[in-house]
């Protein structure tokens, strides 16, 4: 269920991805055939990645499609590269919540203070909710991975 709700956040990101290129394409026909720039462009294409980012990271995540480097955890026993593993979990899901909370009340800050992007005034508030709500899943994708690895038998693939 929550695999299934990240997927779908994801698909919602690739439709922001598909957003900025029609969004890119027709700036450039703006500039080159019209003759006129698009003014809202890269305010829009600002808040778009925020949204691309932070829709899919979560997801990412639980498919284990960030970048890792083993360096030594190949040489290790499984059973201590399962408990290396979950420290850094613990740890990467403390941090995650850590920014979740940090940029919560920046969102607050942002919209007491009317910040909004340069060019169009689109207001800051909403996509550094989105921001915060990604560290959150994040940090919950962490801790579901953490309880996964956790939960296998010693002798298993971990």
């Amino acid at each position: 269920m929550f695999g299934r709700f990240l997927r779908w956040l994801a698909y919602v990101g690739g439709a922001g991805l598909l957003w900025l290129l029609g969004l890119t394409v027709f700036a450039v026909f703006m500039r080159k055939i019209v003759g006129s720039p698009l003014i809202s462009g890269f305010d829009l294409s600002q808040v778009t990645l925020i949204v691309v980012v932070f829709s899919g990271i979560a997801y990412c995540s639980l498919k284990g499609g960030h970048v890792a480097v083993d360096l030594f955890s190949n040489a290790m026993p499984r059973g201590a590269r399962r408990w290396v593993d979950s420290g850094i979990g613990i740890c990467s899901a403390a941090v995650l919540g850590f920014l979740a909370w940090v940029n919560f009340i920046k969102a607050f800050e942002a919209r007491e203070l009317n910040e909004a992007t340069m060019m169009v005034q689109i207001p800051y508030f909403p996509f550094i909710l989105v921001i915060a709500a990604g560290f959150a899943l994040y940090a919950i994708t962490e801790i579901v991975l953490l309880v996964r690895r956790l939960s296998e038998a010693p002798g298993g693939n971990g």
